[in-house]
């Protein structure tokens, strides 16, 4: 899959997710909102990991479960962007108790993943160059 289709995929995905999460707030209340967006996120997430393999991957073989892109620094930059979202979570104003503790927990965990991967593949880097 070409760069354009993976960006256009995950513009999509962001573009219906915040619509949906704009309905899901008026019809319901924010915690909801905040909670399926997340959960969402998560989904379309294992999605995108599993099926947008890169330029150097072997098609015909599944990912390591440990890898999240094809480079460490795209691990690490997407870890950070996870990292970035959790500080907003902690720094948003009207969220109940129980959609933080969901938002942290999930976008802490993927953050964890993404850098777990980005040391990994450094490693396997690190390894296969001696």
């Amino acid at each position: 899959m070409s760069i354009q289709a993976k960006i256009a995929t995950i513009a999509a995905f962001y573009f219906i997710g915040i619509t949906a999460t704009i309905f899901v707030s008026v019809l319901l209340d924010g915690t909801a909102a905040a909670v399926s967006f997340t959960v969402a996120q998560l989904i379309a997430l294992a999605f995108f990991v599993r099926t947008f393999q890169g330029d150097g991957e072997d098609l015909s073989k599944s990912r390591p479960w440990w890898r999240m892109t094809e480079r460490a620094a795209s691990s690490l930059i997407v870890g950070l962007i996870f990292t970035f979202q959790v500080i907003n979570a902690i720094w948003a104003l009207d969220i109940e108790p129980f959609a933080l503790l969901v938002v942290l927990s999930i976008n802490s965990l993927i953050a964890l993943a993404f850098f777990n991967s980005s040391w990994q593949i450094k490693a396997l880097t690190a390894r296969t160059s001696v």
